[in-house]
């Protein structure tokens, strides 16, 4: 009995023992099994799990509320198809998710990626919607992943955005990758507007949301512009108002930066064949770049629902080189200088240039400003000194409508003063500098033209009256006498003539206002002969054979309609005795040969001392003329000195006079239908 228990007592410690250790190995394998029966539940339920977790990060982006179906998954990625964000707004063909299993369960992605996502928002007064849902703003006080998304993909998006201000929405084409604050996005703009018009932005670049901050570098094209189609307007209907109808295309590259409230244009525009007609010219090829910088703020609402439109803070355009083609000008116009704008003005300071043939250049310097909200502004403007040559350089090589109308020059002529406008009315003070002026007429060679005339109006020209000219002018056959013509030109057009007066044989001769009309082709004026020489007014009135000394001195009404010239009865007189000699044979001939009384007169008249002296002409209705001298004296050698008395008719159709007119007034006419044109 007592070996028993001996035994007993050895066998009792180890049994515990075993028993703990069996228990443990129940629980063990208990818990692998509640282990597995997990894993199998959350395996099965896999769908569900993602479904919430992807649902649970997209909303916290604040795009719900989010539809989508899970239709495969793996132990770190998953696919979603039947994308609804914004309770349908946008939509998506599918998502793919890169996730930890582990993070599943705490509602965090790694990565999002969306495909196809097609969407359309609205942005008005400074607020984007999509859908109704006003477009959620990053807090600054949030951390990068605070949404549970480390990366966020988006591929093959197409965004259209509907702006009050443009007539068509802007398609948006193109792929962004968001991490935590930043937006990183490659994409292509476009629009499009009526007949259809197309402009089309090339943007990459990146956008902070929390400062809502970003920049891109950007290509912007437009679709080429056609008077009877495409125009700037169609894309922006606030051109339409600044802008005239235009053919041709433009461009631009650089960068773009902006905040919530502005953006800030860094860019080279290009210019490609722009070709457009305003109220007084023609222009059919402008090309070439400048470059564009500025600030554009944004529209705004105040807390009391005051808006703010967008305005331009300020532009600047520098390094401008643009070359211009018109038909008013014989080659292209170079244009090169800068502009600034703000606070609704902008300044310009530019420079152009052009070289015609024979090596004629056109310079013009241009400094001014122009208030957009008053639609007014002024410019100083230079026109550099023109040098002309008979044979080379003309005003026509410059400014080929002057070819019709200018016969060949020498001389220079430059150009300075102010250009005010407002509206569509132009104000010019130019005065324009004429030095040394020769040409040729017809009839006559004018010389030494020496000028200063201020310019009222460019197109057509015109000028304030009482503008002067002097030059030296010599008629057919006649010695060069100095001239002095005052004027004013017209709108219409027309010239009036205000005075003019001819240093003419040692004496004057001016004549009384008048008007030269293209519309009304008529002259009336009156010649005034002061102290004239008085064998230049014989010469002038064509009378041969007759000569002599003296001094002229009346008034000769003058008319020139239809071509044809009509003079009234008029009378010049000899203000102090002289000598006349007439051998003329006309007056042989009437006065006959055989009688001694008329051969003594006509020896009397071959030196003729008149105490006094007086020319009378007179034209008939059928613009025959005559030409009465009336004399009193007598000639020393014949008959003792004995006095006579003649009264002599010449017959005379004052050929050289009526030339001289017409072609003056033929000139004048020339000059201003060329204005005209």
């Amino acid at each position: 009995m007592q070996s028993n228990r001996l035994e007993t007592s050895a066998l009792s410690p180890q049994a515990p023992r075993a028993r703990r250790l069996s228990r443990w190995r129940v629980l063990v394998l208990v818990l692998l099994a509640g282990l597995v029966a997990v894993g199998i539940v959350t395996w099965d339920r896999r769908s569900e799990v993602l479904t919430a977790a992807a649902t649970r990060a997209l909303e916290q982006r604040g795009v719900g509320p989010v539809r989508l179906t899970i239709d495969r998954i793996g132990l770190s990625s998953a696919h979603a198809r039947d994308i609804g964000l914004y309770g349908g707004a946008v939509r998506a063909s599918s998502i793919e998710f890169t996730f930890r299993p582990g993070d599943l369960f705490d509602g965090r992605v790694e990565k999002i990626e969306i495909q196809g996502m097609r969407a359309k928002i609205a942005i008005d007064r400074g607020q984007i919607t999509i859908g109704g849902h006003a477009l959620p703003v990053a807090s600054t006080s949030g951390t990068p992943d605070a949404a549970g998304v480390g990366l966020l993909v988006l591929s093959d998006a197409e965004i259209e955005t509907a702006i009050p201000d443009l007539p068509e929405p802007i398609r948006l084409v193109g792929r962004a990758v968001v991490t935590g604050p930043t937006f990183e996005f490659d994409g292509i703009a476009t629009t499009s507007g009526q007949h259809p018009s197309t402009v089309e932005i090339v943007a990459a670049g990146k956008h902070d949301i929390v400062a809502g901050s970003g920049a891109a570098n950007v290509t912007i094209k437009t679709k080429k512009f056609n008077r009877d189609g495409t125009q700037p307007k169609d894309l922006l209907p606030a051109l339409g108002t600044t802008l005239p109808p235009m053919d041709g295309q433009a461009s631009a590259a650089g960068t773009v930066q902006w905040t919530r409230s502005t953006i800030s244009p860094d860019l080279v525009v290009h210019l490609d064949r722009v070709g457009f007609d305003t109220g007084n010219a023609k222009v059919v090829d402008v090309s070439g770049e400048f470059h564009l910088s500025g600030l554009l703020r944004l529209p705004s609402v105040s807390a009391t629902g005051a808006q703010t439109p967008a305005d331009f803070d300020s532009i600047v355009v520098s390094d401008a080189s643009i070359t211009a083609v018109t038909p008013s000008l014989a080659a292209p116009l170079r244009v090169v200088g800068k502009a600034g704008y703000a606070s609704g003005s902008v300044k310009f300071d530019l420079a152009a240039k052009m070289s015609g043939p024979h090596e004629s250049v056109l310079e013009i310097v241009a400094t001014g400003a122009h208030d957009f909200n008053a639609s007014s502004g002024n410019s100083d403007v230079q026109v550099k000194t023109m040098k002309f040559h008979r044979g080379s350089k003309q005003p026509k090589d410059l400014l080929p409508g002057l070819g019709m109308t200018l016969p060949p020059i020498d001389g220079q002529a430059s150009a300075k003063g102010t250009v005010h406008w407002n509206g569509s009315t132009i104000v010019p003070d130019l005065l324009v500098r004429l030095e040394d002026i020769a040409f040729d007429t017809d009839n006559a060679k004018v010389s030494s033209i020496d000028a200063e005339i201020r310019l009222s109006g460019l197109v057509p020209p015109s000028t304030p009256p009482h503008q002067i000219v002097k030059a030296l002018l010599q008629p057919g056959g006649l010695p060069v006498s100095a001239l002095t013509l005052q004027f004013q030109l017209q709108t219409k057009p027309a010239i009036i003539v205000e005075a003019l007066a001819s240093e003419f044989a040692d004496g004057k001769i001016s004549a009384s206002p008048f008007t030269i009309d293209p519309a009304h082709p008529a002259i009336d004026t009156a010649l005034r002969f002061s102290a004239v020489n008085l064998e230049r007014v014989l010469g002038l009135l064509n009378i041969e054979g007759v000569a002599g000394t003296g001094r002229l001195d009346g008034t000769v009404g003058l008319h020139v309609s239809n071509g044809k010239l009509r003079i009234d009865d008029s009378r010049l007189t000899a203000s102090t005795p002289g000598i006349l000699r007439i051998s003329n044979r006309w007056l042989t001939e009437q006065l006959g040969g055989s009688n001694e009384t008329v051969r003594q007169a006509t020896l009397a008249l071959n030196n003729f001392y008149y105490d006094t002296l007086a020319i009378e002409l007179a034209q008939a209705k059928n613009g025959d003329g005559s030409v009465m001298l009336r004399l009193q004296g007598s000639n020393p050698a014949v008959l003792q000195g004995q006095k006579f008395n003649f009264n002599i008719k010449l017959e005379s159709n004052f050929d050289r006079l009526t030339e001289i007119a017409l072609r003056s007034v033929t000139v004048a006419h020339q000059l201003l239908r060329g204005k005209e044109r």
